[in-house]
């Protein structure tokens, strides 16, 4: 179902027309995981992170979130090599996330959320 906007509406300043065409985007399944890494310019709420060296396999992966929120997610977006992404097993904190590749040396992508 794609949500119209009511061409009977009057708005009273840009400002809002640019709100409500907004609203509409997000309605109409334009949520975005984005297109840099790193970058604010995700509509979805976590972080795209790229590790470019993954290091010793089965060892942990330092990743700084800085969310400001405890993280329960991470999905993995890119991988390099053929491999296991997995949760180290290390608390994560409101700006740490610890992981670990089953392959050593490999570049991997991954939205924490």
């Amino acid at each position: 179902m794609k949500l119209r906007r009511l061409s009977t509406v009057g708005y009273k300043n840009i400002g809002e027309k640019l709100f409500m065409d907004q609203i509409q985007q997000l309605f109409n399944k334009n949520i975005s995981f984005g297109t840099g890494i790193g970058t604010q310019d995700q509509n979805i709420q976590g972080k795209m992170i790229e590790i470019a060296d993954s290091g010793a396999a089965n060892s942990s992966i330092t990743i700084n979130h800085n969310l400001g929120y405890i993280p329960k997610f991470y999905d993995v977006k890119y991988l390099s090599a053929s491999s296991a992404i997995f949760d180290f097993g290390t608390t994560w904190t409101k700006t740490l996330a610890f992981l670990a590749s089953s392959t050593a040396h490999i570049k991997f992508r991954v939205f924490i959320h």
